[in-house]
């Protein structure tokens, strides 16, 4: 995909998300935040420093007055027994903060799609060893497609084998060492990310239809089983102490990501999606202060209407090569470079990212005069 067809995605992305209508979400920091009516609300999120008397309760008559939510956000932290109380049966999208260890409490969300448990329980080695692994029943979410568990602490994975529909798992600190219950899985998953206690990524390679795959800080160093992975258009393996690369770098993998120079590399890529990014918002800037062009002062009125005159697609590369000095001069000025190089490299190397991903950018560097501004 070349720049003006990734500014046209990212172009579509943004007028979409200001389209979105905001009143169908509520933020929820004291219970002051909440309106008698919550018709209206599709997505609730309690804070973490909610300072209500009792948030569970307060949960519950939540789900009951809002007829239409179907995404769920606790980030204040619950025992796992509280959330498995309430009544989930409308919820889509559940994302939770534990407050304890996930135990044998039934958890029955018959239409969710995604759900998100952050558990921040910090056991040491020794009590990973003596406390037992709790066994979780995810048979009453048979419609489950990503499943994100951050520093469960204690997890058997075989718990889910049955979750047919899932696509999205994401697990880190689940206290087992090789995928090889992946073999017994009921489903095939498109992303994978798991760290950082595996040893053997034996397994992996029956999940066939695996696109997005991170398997960074493990300790893992044959990769022959992802070598039988070909959907790959992603792969991640920072600071995993390999034997060999093999075939991985002749896979056509899209985005391949192992050394130190990798890594780099891929930090100043970013940096020319970041330009783009922030081009499309010039643009699209520009069009809204057209349309509200009778209000704008004279002299502000002629910049935009000589702007708005011009093709379409040159006002985008000037958005693009405005972006782009703006960038370089807030590297100079603020010192937020990759540190493995020193600033003079970083710039150098994102300028001629750039210029590679953007063919007219250098030519414009030539005959266009930057005005730095003050800062």
């Amino acid at each position: 995909m070349d720049w003006l067809e990734q500014a046209n995605k990212r172009y579509r992305e943004l007028v979409a998300s200001e389209n979105i209508d905001r009143s169908t979400y509520l933020r929820i920091r004291s219970e002051n935040d909440i309106p008698e009516d919550l018709t209206a609300f599709s997505t609730i999120a309690v804070d973490w420093n909610f300072d209500g008397q009792d948030t569970v309760a307060l949960i519950e008559k939540l789900i009951a007055n809002a007829p239409n939510l179907i995404t769920l956000r606790i980030y204040k932290s619950l025992p796992w027994a509280e959330i498995c109380r309430l009544d989930l049966s409308r919820i889509q999208s559940l994302s939770v903060s534990l407050s304890d260890v996930m135990h044998e409490s039934v958890l029955s969300a018959p239409v969710l799609k995604s759900l998100w448990i952050s558990q921040h329980m910090n056991l040491t080695p020794l009590e990973k060893l003596v406390t037992p692994t709790p066994h979780i029943d995810f048979s009453n979410m048979p419609l489950l497609e990503d499943l994100h568990l951050s520093e469960v602490g204690l997890f058997d994975p075989n718990d889910i084998k049955n979750l047919q529909h899932l696509k999205k798992l994401y697990i880190t600190d689940g206290n087992f060492t090789d995928l090889r219950w992946l073999s017994d899985a009921h489903y095939q998953l498109e992303m994978l990310c798991v760290w950082p206690d595996l040893e053997d990524c034996s397994g992996i390679e029956t999940q066939s239809s695996l696109i997005d795959v991170n398997l960074s800080y493990n300790t893992i160093s044959d990769i022959s089983p992802i070598e039988q992975l070909t959907k790959l258009k992603s792969l991640y393996l920072r600071h995993c102490p390999l034997s060999s690369e093999g075939n991985l770098r002749h896979m056509g993998i899209e985005k391949l990501i192992i050394t130190q120079e990798d890594d780099i590399q891929e930090g100043i890529r970013n940096q020319t999606h970041f330009v783009l990014d922030i081009a499309v918002r010039l643009f699209r800037s520009e069009e809204k202060r057209f349309a509200k062009i009778d209000e704008l002062p004279e002299r502000e009125r002629t910049y935009v209407s000589y702007r708005m005159k011009m093709p379409p697609r040159e006002r985008l590369k000037n958005c693009v090569w405005t972006a782009f000095k703006n960038h370089i001069a807030n590297i100079e000025d603020k010192n937020n470079h990759n540190h493995r190089l020193t600033k003079e490299e970083y710039i150098r190397f994102v300028t001629e990212a750039c210029y590679d991903f953007f063919p007219f950018l250098q030519e414009m560097d030539k005959t266009h005069t930057w005005h730095r501004p003050k800062r």
